[in-house]
């Protein structure tokens, strides 16, 4: 009821901003998650060998690679707003072209412009989120986007699980994905321009017009931002000089962590996964799947209703500790199918509670705003580099360490992720100006 309660009294003309920018969360999940169930679909009605299934996983994440670094730059040159329509032409053209596939080498092509496109959007939307915000509600409008994220991944593992059970068609997935990119994309014409970026591009006027627009009860705070000076320009290099470069570190090593703890296998390769736990069925892997889907969804809502009181640094090392004994208790109870998977099913849920959601909101709040879409862009693409070896590594790495070994060096990577997440300063109820001061002093 509070999280109602504090969405209700928003001024309505921000909820163009969180339709659209959930919009594209979701397009963006649901294409990339898509492709653990539509191996099962797919494998139906033609056998798939383990490299077809490398990379139908993996096109979609190099595409982001290559569109990662120019969505950083479209960004801080061309404004947030213009970046994400850039990017909307892509993920239209790669999900259309994906309904016509009739192969996997076909889809895999396709699968690849779609990346383009959805690395261009997943740098600019929580940079756009985290630079609309106020004060008071930028914990919970930015974690938006990631929850936007976990409600995408469990819409494609429903659709799949749907589909596995009656007509078995993998191209009605695609279809969905398609009528998805279209909501999307009709959905950004109605924001307006990030305010920060108006403001370093030296337009305080139409700046404030659209935040008195989004918050007319918070003139006082408003006027702070308007007034404050605008921001040096700061090169790459400058990014790695004290200060800022404390700040780009503990993100990057944050993001290591986190995608070398373990979520990206269960998230891509779930399914596969099952079957090494002695769960053959397809119907059954598709809805365990399924399940792990639901609990990334519903975790993050309570991190949803908690960034802003309990703060963010404090959601992280919980939602560390948490995934560390989870991972520890599934590999060394591997053989037990029933509790591992218990365990497996909290770790998702404890990421969901924290690293996963929070870690975006962090990112995008610890750079200053005349370079935060280059800096994010950085660490992202870190992000999207890691999941890449993941998905190529995954059976290589199975298949030679074993299950209950690789989960052990998961749990690391957990514990690692607590470490890192005590060293963040705690940035909830500060502006985004003043976190910019404490990492120059």
């Amino acid at each position: 009821m509070p999280l109602m309660k504090n969405f209700v009294t928003l001024n309505f003309k921000i909820f163009p901003i969180i339709f659209a920018t959930i919009g594209l969360g979701i397009l963006i999940s649901y294409q990339v998650s898509m492709a653990s169930g539509m191996m099962v679909l797919i494998e139906k009605h033609f056998p798939l060998e383990e490299s077809h299934k490398t990379k139908l996983i993996s096109s979609i994440l190099i595409g982001g690679l290559l569109g990662i670094p120019l969505g950083g730059w479209l960004a801080d040159r061309l404004g947030r707003k213009n970046s994400l329509c850039i990017s909307s032409i892509f993920l239209l053209i790669g999900s259309y072209c994906s309904t016509l596939a009739n192969c996997c080498s076909d889809l895999c092509l396709f699968r690849l412009i779609l990346g383009f496109g959805i690395g261009i959007a997943s740098i600019i939307i929580p940079v756009y989120l985290t630079e609309v915000c106020l004060v008071y509600n930028r914990g919970k409008i930015a974690s938006l986007f990631p929850l936007s994220l976990s409600l995408g991944m469990l819409f494609s593992y429903t659709i799949n699980y749907y589909v596995s059970s009656s007509s078995q068609n993998w191209h009605v997935p695609l279809n969905i994905g398609f009528s998805l990119a279209i909501f999307a994309v009709i959905l950004l014409f109605f924001i307006p321009e990030s305010p920060r970026w108006l403001l370093i591009t030296k337009k305080p006027e139409r700046a404030k017009k659209i935040l008195l627009q989004l918050y007319p009860n918070s003139v006082s705070e408003i006027e702070q931002i308007v007034e404050e000076p605008p921001s040096p320009k700061v090169t790459i290099q400058e990014l790695f000089e004290k200060g800022l470069r404390e700040a780009w570190i503990l993100c990057l090593l944050l993001v290591i962590c986190i995608h070398f703890s373990g979520i990206s296998v269960f998230l891509y390769y779930g399914p596969e996964i099952w079957i090494l736990m002695g769960i053959e069925d397809a119907s059954t892997r598709l809805l365990i799947t399924f399940t792990t889907g639901f609990l990334n969804f519903l975790t993050p809502i309570f991190a949803l209703c908690l960034i802003d009181k309990w703060g963010r640094k404090k959601l992280l090392q919980i939602s560390a500790l948490g995934m560390l004994n989870s991972m520890l208790l599934g590999a060394l109870l591997f053989h037990m199918k029933f509790l591992s998977l218990f365990f497996i099913l909290s770790f998702v849920a404890f990421f969901g509670f924290g690293l996963g959601p929070v870690s975006w909101v962090v990112i995008s709040e610890n750079f200053p705003t005349n370079i935060r879409g280059k800096a994010s862009s950085q660490i992202i693409f870190v992000k999207w580099f890691i999941d890449y070896l993941v998905a190529i590594f995954f059976f290589p790495t199975i298949k030679f360490l074993g299950a209950p070994l690789l989960f052990l060096l998961f749990a690391c990577f957990s514990l690692f992720s607590f470490y890192i997440s005590s060293l963040f300063p705690e940035t909830g109820k500060k502006r985004l100006e003043e976190i910019q001061k404490h990492w120059k002093n």
